[in-house]
């Protein structure tokens, strides 16, 4: 048996070995076609390409006996190192991948892109340089960040030194406190008609590391999910981070920020596990109609496909907005949200995430018992007490809607579109004036106002400014005339 082994083990080192080599010549013609494309001024991005190549080998599988969905993961793999290689030669060049996606000239252009994107300037990008200059001694007007910079309510401060006082200050479970997880469930069940238990409830140290975990018990690399753009960067930042593939699919400003469903249908594969989406929308604002979720929902049930739902900004909903949750008892659908916006509790950090599948929420807590143990004790207490300050949480809400309103009147006399938000605590404006976005963006920061960038959003939007409502109307109003100011003087230049 000894010698049988040892030669069938020579036999994996073998192949083992030609595979590599093979992986090797493989990176090389990427390199080769990333070469021949900047050469003539193409984009790197090809969504037929990689679908031809795609339908090619697993159409093999059946011959070679293969398994389709472990062929499909290395696939994107291969796509997803190739667009690395390719990206970093465009940077040796002396230019930044547009576009984001590259894989052997094979990655897919509006739909399809594997994350990456070197241009790509995020609003926490912004927020870091806005802090140097304010070290130097340079006043700042932050509206460039989603923090609602608001008080937060009184039972919320009193709940934290009560918990101080009583030594509740220990590990606790990782899903969390019974008594939260139990609070979280009834408060859903009672606003969305939901039927959920505290079983099905985690909480966690904010909504990023909420959507973090959710999607890495969910998923495994060489995995696809779509997401709907424009979009919080860090989705796409998770998807590359646990390796997993990312398809895009682009809503605009002239069609309201509809989804096209249609489109949907169209770029989900057999190795898509997941939709994200994110309503009231972080950064337009736009909360889905009835309709169109429904749609969403029925081809994801369809297709056995997951629904991730960040409701963050839930709180902060100015029309009617329906809930992922209010679809009862749905396994494959998992709900987002913290403590952040409508109690303003962005610096305690917690956030939790509800879903009717059971088998999520427990490997979610084994994920984050192996990473944190659990959320401090103290902060659990502070957001039991913010469940039960609706009053609060309503005029912080109404605080907005007044900054968003105040927003949208003084951008009605900028050369700028924009939809008018149905929620969250941004206006998502596009500039109409031509001009350079990285130097308008710099401008406005030498001159004392800080926005976040569209692109940072989506390969879509470089034309677009992201503007928070994360100062008071006084600053707000200030940093508005700057921004008018600013934008004048471009369109002077032009004239």
């Amino acid at each position: 048996m000894s010698n049988e082994l040892d030669e069938l083990r020579a036999d994996i080192r073998s192949l083992t070995e030609d595979l590599v080599r093979l992986l090797s010549r493989r990176l090389e013609v990427a390199r080769r076609i990333g070469m021949v494309k900047r050469r003539h001024g193409l984009s790197i991005v090809d969504a037929k390409a990689e679908d031809e190549l795609r339908s090619h080998i697993l159409g093999m599988c059946d011959t070679l006996s293969l398994d389709r969905s472990f062929v499909n993961r290395i696939l994107n793999l291969l796509f997803a190192e190739s667009t690395r290689v390719q990206e970093a030669m465009y940077e040796e060049m002396g230019r930044g991948g547009e576009g984001g996606g590259v894989d052997d000239g094979v990655t897919t252009a509006a739909s399809d892109d594997s994350g990456r994107n070197a241009s790509r300037i995020r609003p926490v990008d912004v927020f870091s340089k806005a802090r140097m200059l304010e070290r130097t001694g340079r006043e700042i007007i932050h509206m460039e960040i989603g923090e609602p910079r608001l008080s937060i309510p009184s039972r919320v401060r009193q709940a934290l030194i009560d918990a101080l006082d009583r030594g509740k200050y220990h590990y606790t479970e990782s899903k969390g406190i019974e008594e939260l997880r139990a609070a979280i469930a009834d408060m859903l069940n009672a606003r969305y008609n939901a039927s959920l238990s505290k079983d099905e409830v985690i909480v966690t140290p904010g909504g990023r590391f909420a959507v973090y975990l959710a999607m890495l018990a969910s998923l495994r690399p060489g995995d696809e999910v779509v997401i709907v753009e424009p979009a919080w960067p860090a989705y796409i930042d998770i998807a590359e981070f646990i390796g997993v593939k990312v398809r895009r699919l682009s809503t605009s400003l002239d069609d309201g920020w509809d989804m096209d469903v249609g489109m949907l249908k169209s770029i989900i594969n057999s190795n898509v596990r997941m939709i994200i989406i994110n309503y009231p929308n972080n950064p337009t604002g736009k909360i889905i109609d009835k309709d169109t979720l429904d749609v969403v929902v029925d081809i994801a049930r369809s297709k056995d496909i997951m629904i991730l739902s960040d409701e963050v900004y839930a709180d902060l909903a100015f029309k009617e907005f329906r809930s992922i949750l209010s679809y009862k008892d749905d396994s494959n659908t998992i709900m987002v949200s913290s403590f952040s916006k409508g109690p303003s509790m962005t610096g305690f950090r917690i956030g939790y995430t509800a879903t009717a599948s059971r088998q999520i929420v427990e490997g979610m807590s084994r994920l984050q018992s192996m990473m944190l143990t659990c959320v401090a004790e103290p902060i659990q207490y502070s957001a039991l007490a913010a469940l039960s300050s609706i009053d609060d949480v309503k005029s912080n809400a109404m605080i907005i809607k007044s900054r968003l309103d105040l927003i949208c009147r003084r951008l009605l006399d900028m050369p700028v579109s924009f939809y008018r938000p149905d929620g969250a605590m941004y206006v998502f404006a596009r500039i109409d004036v031509e001009c350079n976005m990285k130097r308008l963006i710099d401008t406005l920061l030498e001159s004392g106002v800080a926005v976040a960038p569209g692109n940072g959003f989506g390969s879509c939007y470089d034309r677009f400014i992201r503007i928070s409502t994360g100062v008071d109307e006084r600053l707000l109003s200030k940093g508005l005339d700057t921004i008018k100011d600013v934008l004048e003087k471009v369109s002077s230049r032009k004239e």
